[in-house]
């Protein structure tokens, strides 16, 4: 199993449904085959997200205002609400109407997941 196929493995594991990896430099690695499906508009707004946290406070976090204030859309899943940002580990979580987002970020990208209501 490679090292991406691994994160979706775990992913899964803990009552993940859609999942992404997009890359700090622009590109996306990973889609999972419902948001695949709407792939231009979910690129967008995936790369929306990596401009979001780039611009990041004095403690290299995102802002968590822009994060709240836009929220997140997935197509086809409706919008997520982002109700709190962690600044100490980087992790972003949202509510949408029947399943929850969460967004890692790490060195080289963000890890972006979607679970049902496990």
């Amino acid at each position: 199993m490679s090292g991406w196929e691994s994160y979706i493995a775990a992913i899964k594991e803990f009552g993940g449904e859609s999942s992404a990896l997009v890359g700090k430099n622009g590109s996306v690695w990973f889609m999972s085959s419902d948001w695949e499906s709407n792939r231009a508009e979910n690129e967008k707004t995936l790369l929306n997200l990596v401009k979001q946290y780039a611009n990041e406070d004095e403690e290299g976090v995102a802002d968590p205002y822009e994060l709240r204030q836009h929220g997140v859309v997935l197509k086809p899943d409706p919008k997520y609400k982002i109700a709190r940002v962690d600044k100490e580990s980087g992790f972003a979580f949202g509510k949408g109407e029947s399943k929850g987002l969460v967004i890692a970020d790490f060195k080289q990208g963000l890890l972006i997941g979607a679970h049902g209501p496990k």
